[in-house]
């Protein structure tokens, strides 16, 4: 594996990683907590589904799983930025050949890193679905797949962040 594929797997969660937050930004306590029919999942649930896939593998490195129990939504946010800072501080570190070294029942780190980014994006078309449902689409350039670049990622997690620390309490 090349730099380039390390760079271009981390880039790839990165992308994931804000659609994720962006997918929730805006929306109402109640709106996260609505089944749109019987028998879907809620945005809190994807949300704390996406959460615990990644709190595993972090996991398998830290020895230590932050999600034990069901949460409340702000709770799992708050528990999502702890994982996803810590993972990406991991994948950040860790040397270029260990990406294609077996760590967990023989996958790689590389195809770990896919399958999270993998995971997040087919679970944002529910949550943009969900939205819809809702009447909630997010207006504006941003609609389901933005941040492609570095500088784009910077701003819009930027924004998230500040719009979290104004809004979060209302999450609990």
């Amino acid at each position: 594996m090349t730099s380039h594929g390390k760079e271009q797997l981390i880039e790839i969660l990165e992308i994931a990683d804000v659609n994720l937050l962006m997918s929730i930004k805006n929306l109402e306590k109640e709106e996260v907590t609505k089944q749109i029919q019987s028998g879907t999942n809620s945005i809190k649930k994807i949300f704390g589904h996406c959460a615990r896939q990644m709190d595993k593998y972090l996991a398998k490195a830290t020895k230590k799983r932050m999600i034990e129990s069901e949460e409340t939504f702000g709770r799992y946010v708050e528990l999502y930025l702890k994982i996803s800072d810590e993972f990406f501080d991991l994948i950040k570190k860790t040397p270029e050949e260990d990406f294609i070294k077996p760590i967990d029942k023989g996958e790689k780190l590389g195809t770990i890193i896919q399958r999270i980014a993998l995971h997040y994006m087919g679970h944002l078309g529910q949550i943009y679905f969900i939205r819809r449902s809702l009447g909630r689409e997010i207006a504006g350039s941003y609609s389901f797949v933005l941040a492609l670049s570095e500088s784009s990622r910077r701003k819009l997690k930027k924004e998230w962040l500040t719009w979290w620390e104004e809004n979060k309490a209302s999450y609990y």
